[in-house]
């Protein structure tokens, strides 16, 4: 029996958190009351915002400030008037940017702030059949109807200017082509979820940028795709297929989630997605690519055929750059997680990459918010209100949240979790305690260090069984649970 446990591939450090959720704050924009609240390690609120109420933008900065959109926008879907910034106390810090399009069109859906301290956003452009045309240089089409062009938009708010811009239309095609949007895909009397003829044919809702290879991605609704373009490029060079770090100037450098609109191989993968966003630099994984699909085709898999999921990939790159591999885009799958009674509307949903390696997934129809360790529920919110877009989680070390410190300083420990199935693991730092969830009465619960000495053993009286690690050597250590003839093994580690 020793030697069985001693050689279980369970201690990659990695792994050695595997059924912890991470030690640190909730920030749920307008999910509690008709504010945006911060909820502290133990899950009771600690701040509401009540002038902050965007679902679709709003967050943490690395100063502690709090960055939302504002305002009445024009265009078909979450528009808004500006991008504004309070401080701790819900006051203005006097730094809001306001953007109109060339024609008929503000800011809109999800942003994101850049490592230099910039703002990164989309906004809409109406541009009538005859501007997508002149636009593309010709003169007959056959894609008949109106379009809402898409701009991503670099802000630097110390100059207070748009340093770096992006157009769609700049990338338009009429036949198939990776690395340009083809027009005639678009039904013409597409109306998008803005509602009406509205020609809101692309829907960008939400854009990230990936320091790790200097591209911004966003990802597209109606497209049921996630696309990332080279941010390495001048404004000049991003309207061009040439220039930048990639070669191909602004033209789409990887897409991934229906091939068809680019003449590739495959199945769409989502019917409608979400919250694209990257995997930030120094976390494991970091460049790799998460998307929510509101309502998944069983592409990848079938059991997943309907309900709500949230997918992580690992993009193919070779030294020229993102590989297609027979006209597709090719990319493995690292993350995956979808649950039944776990779903969001057409309109909502996000995952977010953890410092720890876990994974946290907004559903926003069920109002659920949910931690992911190693495909198991480790922390859990629900009753929020629904049609939340994006909660985020912060650990406690977060800079963002250190600089509040005299104003609220975070507890240790971590949030209360409902029953989750299946065997989990939590560890309290504060009451140097774990919990090991997820267990029948009756069973034996027996806890090794890594020379396979007991260090403690006992019997299960509940479902949620709590130990004492008070005394306890920092390091790794195998926990075994046998019941019913069965014994079941994680690997976890103990650091204070």
């Amino acid at each position: 029996m020793k030697t069985t446990i001693l050689s279980l591939p369970l201690f990659a450090a990695s792994a050695l958190f595997a059924g912890t959720a991470m030690e640190g704050v909730t920030f749920i924009p307008g999910g509690i009351g008709n504010g945006t609240c911060l909820l502290g390690p133990t899950g009771t609120s600690v701040k509401t915002w009540s002038s902050v109420g965007s679902p679709y933008s709003a967050f943490l900065t690395d100063s502690g400030t709090v960055l939302y959109g504002t305002g009445n926008g024009t265009g078909p879907g979450a528009p808004y008037k500006s991008i504004a910034e309070v401080d701790w106390s819900g006051a203005s810090k006097n730094n809001s940017w306001t953007w109109t399009s060339p024609t008929t069109g503000t800011l809109h859906h999800g942003f994101a702030t850049m490592p230099n301290g910039h703002w990164l956003a989309i906004g809409y452009e109406y541009l009538t059949n005859a501007q997508i045309m002149s636009a593309m240089g010709v003169t007959s089409l056959s894609y008949t109807g109106t379009a809402y062009n898409e701009h991503i938009l670099e802000y630097d708010p110390a100059t207070k200017t748009v340093v770096w811009e992006w157009d769609a239309k700049k990338h338009f095609s009429a036949t198939n082509d990776p690395h340009k949007i083809n027009v005639t895909k678009w039904g013409s009397s597409s109306s998008g979820p803005g509602g009406g003829s509205s020609g809101d044919v692309m829907h960008f809702n939400s854009v990230a940028y990936d320091p790790v290879r200097d591209v911004v991605m966003v990802s597209a609704h109606m497209m049921n795709e996630i696309l990332v373009v080279d941010h390495s490029t001048t404004t000049a060079q991003a309207a061009t297929n040439a220039g930048g770090k990639f070669g191909k100037g602004g033209d789409i450098l990887f897409r991934w989630g229906a091939p068809t609109n680019y003449g590739g191989t495959g199945s769409t993968i989502c019917n409608v997605v979400h919250g694209g966003n990257a995997v930030p630099q120094g976390y494991a994984n970091e460049g790799n690519y998460l998307f929510f699909c509101n309502s998944d085709n069983g592409v990848l898999n079938t059991s997943a055929k309907g309900i709500s999921a949230a997918y992580e990939i690992q993009p193919v790159v070779a030294d020229t750059g993102f590989v297609l591999s027979g006209g597709t885009y090719s990319a493995t799958v690292a993350f995956s997680f979808f649950k039944s009674g776990y779903t969001s509307s057409g309109n909502f949903g996000f995952v977010q990459a953890l410092p720890n390696g876990n994974r946290f997934v907004s559903f926003s129809k069920s109002g659920k918010m949910a931690e992911i360790s190693e495909g198991a529920i480790v922390l859990e919110y629900s009753g929020a209100s629904s049609e939340r877009f994006r909660a985020s989680r912060y650990p406690l070390s977060y800079k963002g949240i250190s600089s509040l410190t005299g104003v609220y300083q975070p507890s240790t420990g971590v949030e209360k979790v409902v029953p989750v199935e299946g065997l989990h693991v939590i560890a309290q730092a504060a009451a140097r305690t774990l919990t090991v969830g997820g267990v029948s009465s009756g069973a034996r619960i027996r806890i090794r260090d890594m020379k396979g000495r007991l260090v403690n053993e006992v019997t299960a009286s509940r479902e949620n069984e709590t130990i004492s690690t008070r005394g306890w050597s920092n390091g790794a250590y195998v926990l075994s649970v046998e019941s019913a003839g069965k014994t079941e093994t994680r690997g976890i580690g103990i650091f204070y």
